[in-house]
């Protein structure tokens, strides 16, 4: 007697076991690769990420050290200098350049014009033999307004920099600190006097 199992009965299950096999294999390394290629999608926007916070990082440094700068320039008026306005001028264009703040651009531009009157006006009188800028009440009106737009530039800074903005005592130190300089250089005048 023959067997009553067909033969390709026989030949099926004989053949299920390597297919089943072969399957399972591509099957795992199909989820293997997909994992790995999310894995290095993953990876790729964490570096674009990191990139994009270093460029900005660098840009806010930048943008830093410009406004220090400008800020700097225009602090003082001296009266014995002639009227180059390059050091403003220049931080100007580098506060031109790096600012996205149309607040900042707009207060670098008054703090301009303001410095470089204040700057004209102190020169003028001096060379014209008036008194000495500090205790010349007119060229003290102008020096004070452009201290006045140096502090608007300065909170403007700190507001596109991310940091709050001053406090109004330290405000009113600044402008108290200013008032006591020229004080403290009316009464050496008064001394050399």
């Amino acid at each position: 007697m023959g067997s009553s199992v067909p033969l390709w009965v026989v030949l099926l299950v004989g053949l299920a076991s390597p297919v089943a096999s072969f399957g399972t294999a591509w099957i795992t390394v199909f989820l293997a690769n997909n994992r790995d290629l999310r894995r290095l999608d993953h990876e790729k926007d964490r570096q674009q990420a990191e990139l994009e916070e270093r460029r900005r990082a660098d840009l806010r440094d930048q943008r830093r050290e410009a406004y220090r700068t400008l800020a700097r320039t225009t602090k003082n008026v001296d009266p014995t200098q002639p009227d180059d306005m390059t050091d403003v001028g220049e931080a100007i264009s580098e506060v031109e350049l790096l600012t996205e703040s149309p607040a900042v651009l707009e207060a670098a531009t008054t703090l301009l014009g303001a410095t470089a009157q204040a700057r004209k006006v102190a020169r003028k009188r001096y060379t014209a033999g008036h008194q000495h800028p500090e205790k010349d009440d007119f060229v003290r009106t102008y020096i004070r307004r452009a201290g006045e737009k140096r502090d608007a530039f300065v909170e403007a800074a700190r507001i596109e920099l991310g940091l709050p903005p001053s406090p109004k005592p330290l405000q009113q130190v600044r402008a108290s600190a200013r008032e006591l300089l020229l004080a403290q250089q009316d009464e050496e005048n008064d001394q050399e006097s």
